[in-house]
């Protein structure tokens, strides 16, 4: 028996744009969002493998933070 596998994503963002499509009584409807994202996680079996937060420059890769001190002091974030 195979094992099964937990994947998790987390977005934050804003809505840029939406298209409500043509609505028709009877028939189902689609709509189209584009999202401009601030946040990403993608977890895998409660692991994180990646983390982007742009509003806070943190960038995690398998929980370990993947931008430098230095590159951060440079910036004056910390």
């Amino acid at each position: 028996m195979q094992k099964a596998t937990c994947m998790k994503s987390k977005m934050r963002g804003r809505v840029t744009e939406i298209d409500m499509g043509e609505a028709k009584q009877g028939e189902a409807t689609s709509h189209t969002y584009a999202i401009k994202n601030t946040y990403y996680k993608l977890s895998v079996n409660d692991r994180p493998l990646w983390e982007i937060d742009l509003l806070n420059f943190i960038y995690r890769k398998d929980g370990k933070d993947i931008v430098p001190d230095r590159i951060r002091s440079a910036l004056g974030l910390g």
